[in-house]
């Protein structure tokens, strides 16, 4: 009887202290909620570079994104509201552009940006 009584008071100490943290991390996120809020909008670069006949350039380009006016994001939000940089690897195989050289292509989709230009 006694053991029978130990592990019920282990399994709902268990039990409410589960409870507790599900609460907790619940009411405790307001990044996802700020998240949920802002509209989403990631930005599609597309860069050309110069390639060889046979070859892509090898080190990734350094694209830099500088916001010229944008809206605040609500506080907590992952959002990019300061300058930030991306690395565009060339990948694929070099086109032979109009005219007559050798160029790369590569689209690339940013990270989450706040609103704004």
């Amino acid at each position: 009887m006694d053991r029978q009584l130990s592990t019920c008071s282990v399994r709902a100490a268990y039990a409410s202290v589960s409870a507790l943290l599900f609460v907790s991390l619940v009411a405790c996120d307001p990044a996802a909620e700020a998240a949920k809020q802002v509209p989403v909008s990631n930005i599609n670069v597309t860069v050309t570079a110069a390639a060889t006949e046979t070859a892509c350039p090898e080190d990734p380009i350094k694209v830099r994104f500088e916001p010229v006016t944008i809206t605040a994001p609500p506080p907590g939000s992952l959002l990019e509201s300061k300058e930030f940089i991306e690395d565009l690897a060339m990948e694929g195989k070099p086109k032979q552009a109009a005219d007559g050289s050798w160029v790369c292509e590569q689209t690339k989709k940013t990270r989450p940006v706040a609103p704004g230009s």
